[in-house]
Order: C-alpha cells, then sequence, then structure tokens
C-alpha cells in the first residue's frame, strides 16, 4: 500500500501517541503485551529513511525518490 506523505506523517503521528500512552500504563491499566512489541516494529518500518541530498535540487532524498540512473540526484531532477 502506497501512502501519500500527508497520510504517512498522519499515521507516524497516531502511532506514536498510542505507543507513548501504552508505554506509560501501570500494570493495573492493563497494559498490552502485543502493543508493547509491535508498535515500535511498525512505527520503525513506517519512517522514512534519508538517503542524502540531491546534487541537483539539494533536498534530503528518501530511499524511494533516488533516481536509477544515477544515485545522487533525486527523480524530479534527473526525469
Amino acid at each position: 500500500m502506497k501512502l501519500t506523505k500527508k497520510e504517512q506523517e498522519f499515521l507516524l503521528e497516531w502511532l506514536s501517541d498510542d505507543l507513548h500512552i501504552e508505554l506509560e500504563k501501570e500494570e493495573s491499566d492493563f497494559p498490552n503485551p502485543i502493543a508493547r512489541k509491535l508498535l515500535p516494529k511498525i512505527i520503525k518500518k513506517l519512517t522514512p529513511i534519508t538517503k542524502g541530498n540531491c546534487h541537483g535540487c539539494n533536498e534530503t532524498m528518501k530511499m524511494d525518490e533516488i533516481s536509477q540512473k544515477n544515485e545522487n540526484y533525486c527523480i524530479s531532477c534527473i526525469n
């Protein structure tokens, strides 16, 4: 599933808030061990990995924005 940048940011913020709330729970509040285990993994997978700056526009490139023709440039600058 492909998310827009805004959708991804919203989802990351929401899941991060859920994880923060989950970690603040006391034993008497019935913490969810599955959420404590899976939420950090999901957040890590959704967090974009940057791959340096484009030599053309100097914007930070994410893994899916790197041109296959030249890894020093983003897709927008190479096309």
